[in-house]
Order: structure tokens, then sequence, then C-alpha cells
């Protein structure tokens, strides 16, 4: 039968059925399409939770009597206690009130104490109403997680920003990420809340916040509520308090304390069901390919394609900044290498200079050739001969060339992660024995020649093995287009 005819012959309203449903308690058939097919075992189950709940059996209670681990009777023995206390309370109720009224008491005038001692005498003194307190959402793993996701989501925008402003996260320090996200999330935050009443991570786990009257909060209110958070809560992310001051809010949340930024605030929470979170789930999924997908369009060369030397220069001087590779050289429009002006107010004192190993400068040099204006191949090549000295080859440089060429073929990866594996493949080369690879439709060839000299991977040197000097050391490493190489 379908959801209509289920809730005409039960006389349960929907709402009802379904919550039922996500208590686990009534588990329908699925059609094909997806529609629900109650049958008349469903039927006679929730007629059962239906006397029951009528007769005061919690959802508890209901479980455990699905589930065989509690006997019928037994719990309807305690529920004929509590009915019986609650007969001893209403008639205590009815006494007192009666009193009060025949005594011609005011508000005004109304001394409550004698009254409420009446009340308060035996085991079944009425107490407060639930309703009078403000709802509070006691879940410290829940509110964990939904804030956890809202500060991934923070990140992963920031991410989405240095993308499109061309700043590559990894070169922001973490002092000035964790202020930019922190500033983010004051932007967004309670402006969220003011106008939703949640945030995403909030609202994809059933939760919401709202003032008492069951309106949203304003925005200074929700300004304010997230101040106190932030100290109360975050401990402003200060070192060490901040650990301290979560876990405080865990042991409230534990304790089923309110926090003390909602003290003022209706923190409501709906049943959690597996649909949040596949929901959360789905959403950070997305939200991670969104922010890789602008990060990895960020790490593309400016210049795509068929390359002159000045392009492939001005792809080679970007990507050398955006990936933070090498500092001191950078490459003219006409492909020549140029060292970069020293800070005159700092002194920079590098390795290579502090030992005097020769770092072989003439070996960077790069020639080009060129077909139409067009760069068809970059080489880089030397040779020495005789040397008593530790030679630098340079290695990095060859695999910094690779992102200003390779990655702007028409046929590279888009993902970034894709690309990166080219060049973490060249890193864990053997570059004391010729190699060829060959991606995107550019060849990559290394070609080596060592005699007398033995290469040391860890410091990309060659070092002499002949006390007498006589050796020879020769290196071309060529990035050509693929076309016309056999």
């Amino acid at each position: 039968m379908t959801s209509k005819e289920i809730e005409s012959r039960s006389g349960v309203a929907k709402a009802n059925i379904r919550y039922y449903e996500a208590e686990g308690l009534l588990q329908p058939a699925r059609e094909k399409n997806g529609y629900r097919d109650y049958s008349e075992d469903d039927l006679a189950v929730l007629e059962k939770i239906k006397l029951l709940r009528r007769l005061g059996v919690s959802i508890e209670e209901l479980k455990e009597l699905a589930a065989g681990t509690a006997a019928l009777d037994s719990v309807l023995e305690r529920r004929l206690h509590e009915v019986r206390q609650e007969q001893d309370t209403l008639e205590r109720v009815e006494r007192v009130c009666g009193a009060l009224r025949d005594s011609g008491e005011t508000f005004a005038t109304l001394n409550a104490e004698t009254y409420l001692r009446e009340l308060d005498e035996g085991d079944a003194a009425p107490a407060l109403p639930e309703k009078d307190a403000l709802p509070v959402a006691n879940c410290p793993w829940r509110r964990f997680f939904a804030r956890t996701f809202d500060e991934l989501l923070w990140s992963l925008l920031l991410v989405v920003v240095f993308g499109l402003f061309g700043v590559n996260p990894a070169n922001v320090p973490n002092i000035a990420d964790t202020i930019l996200m922190v500033l983010l999330a004051l932007a967004l935050e309670p402006a969220l809340i003011a106008w939703t009443g949640t945030t995403p991570g909030k609202a994809l786990l059933g939760m919401r916040l709202g003032n008492p009257a069951g309106g949203k909060l304003t925005m200074s209110e929700a300004y304010s509520r997230h101040f106190m958070m932030l100290w109360e809560g975050m401990g402003f992310y200060i070192p060490i308090w901040s650990w301290i001051q979560m876990y405080r809010s865990l042991k409230r949340g534990q304790n089923e304390e309110p926090q003390p930024w909602d003290a003022e605030v209706a923190y409501t929470a709906k049943p959690l069901d597996w649909k949040y979170l596949t929901a959360l789930a789905a959403v950070g999924v997305a939200a991670f390919f969104a922010a890789e997908a602008v990060n990895s369009f960020a790490q593309l060369p400016p210049n795509r394609g068929e390359l002159t030397v000045a392009e492939f220069a001005e792809n080679y001087n970007r990507q050398n900044k955006y990936l933070n590779l090498n500092s001191r050289k950078y490459l003219d429009e006409n492909g020549a290498w140029q060292t970069v002006p020293e800070n005159p107010n700092s002194t920079v004192i590098y390795i290579d200079d502090l030992l005097g190993w020769d770092d072989w400068s003439g070996s960077r040099d790069l020639t080009y050739t060129v077909e139409d204006g067009q760069v068809r191949a970059i080489i880089m090549e030397g040779a020495r001969d005789n040397c008593f000295d530790w030679v630098e080859l340079p290695v990095l440089q060859a695999v910094e060339l690779i992102p200003a060429y390779v990655w702007a073929q028409e046929d590279a990866p888009f993902w970034s992660f894709s690309r990166k594996r080219l060049v973490e493949r060249l890193e864990d080369q053997d570059w004391s024995e010729n190699f060829e690879i060959r991606e995107s439709g550019v060849v990559i060839r290394w070609e080596i020649e060592l005699d007398g000299f033995f290469y040391n991977d860890d410091l990309n040197m060659a070092l002499p093995t002949e006390e007498s000097g006589e050796n020879h050391l020769a290196f071309r490493f060529t990035i050509e287009s693929a076309d016309g190489v056999e």
C-alpha cells in the first residue's frame, strides 16, 4: 500500500510515520521507482507503535521491544508505576490549585513559599515544564563535526580565492592562512546564521539556531555569539589555550550543559540518520573537487599550446614564482638566465658558495631549436674534463624547466595531481644513467657520461674518484616536441 493508504488506514499522520521510519521502528519495502510499499505487516507494526505510544511507552523502549531485548509486561509495569506517580502528582496539583483559588490571593500578594512546600512533599513533586527551557543541542561530537566541516569549507574557499588571484596556497605562511580563515569565518558565519539560521555544516547535520521566540538571530546577536564562541570555545586559536577551551566545551556538551555562547539561543537538532551523513560527505567531496579544480587551473602556465621563446620564458618565471622553485635565477625574454638582484637589506648565504663547490654555471645555459617562431626543443648541456672539484649537476634546474613547457601542451592533464606525477617520476629517476620519458606530446631525454666520477644522488653532485684528476663528465638534457621524434 502507498503512504497515503497506510496513513488513512492507521490514522497516523505522515510526519509521525516518517519519524518512526527514521528511528528504525518501521522498515517498508521500496519499489523500483524508490516509492515506499507498505505491507499488512507494516500496518500491524504501526498500530502497535500507535497503541504503545499513546499509552506512554518511550521510543527507546519500543526499540527494545522490537529487538526482543525487553519484555512487554516489564515495560508496562514500569509505565503503570509512572502513571500512579502522575496520578499522585495530579491529585496534589488539584489540591494546591483549589486551596490557592479559595485563598483569594492575587499575583501581587501571593506568597508562593507555602504552596511550593506543599507541592514538594512526597516523591511525586511536579517539575517545571520542559518547554520552559531553551532547546539545547547536546550532541558534542555532532557539533564538533559541523564546525570542522565549516572550517574545512572556509579553507577550501580560501584556496579558490588564492587560485583566482594567482597565489599558491602552499606559499602562504601558516599564521597568515589561519588569520585569513578566521576573518573569512567572521565575515560569513554570523551572516549565514542571521539570514538562514544555520551554517553549511550545521544544516547538513540537521541543526539550526534561533532566538527564544522562534525567530532568527539578529546580525548583532549572531556576531556576539560568534565572538564568544571564538573565546570560550576556540580560545582565539592561541596555542595550548585553544585546546584547553575546546576540552572544556566538550565536557560541557557531555554533561548536557549549554555552551556559554548559546545561553540566549535556541539550538535544535533533528534526529541524525544516514541521509545527513551522506549529504555531508557528498558536499564535502564536491567542495574539495571544486577547490582542486581552481587550484589545478591556477597552476597551469599562462601561455598554452605553441610557444615562442619569450612565452616559454614567461611560463618559467611564473611557474618558478608560483611553485616557489628557484629564487636566484629567472629567464629574460630571450630565454637567457639572469640573476635576481640581491636585497641590499639582507644577506643570503648559499651552501655551494660557502663550501666552494663548482656550480658549473655555464652548464645551465639553454639553447633553443625554433621553427617558424615556435620552440621545438630546449637543450641544456655541458662537459668537464680533468676536474678535481665536486661538480654540481643541474638536475633541479632540469626538473624546474618541465612545468613551463610540458604543462603548456594541449595534451597536458588538467588536474594538478596528474601533472605532479611527472615531476615525482623525474625526481625518482637515476640521474647517473641515461633515460627517456614521453609525456603529453613531449620527449624528455637525459644523457650522461661519467668517467672517473661518482654521482651522489642526494646532493646531485659528481665527485671525482681519481686523485690524478683524469676524468670526464658530460651531460645533455633535452625537452623536445614529440612531432617527428621516433
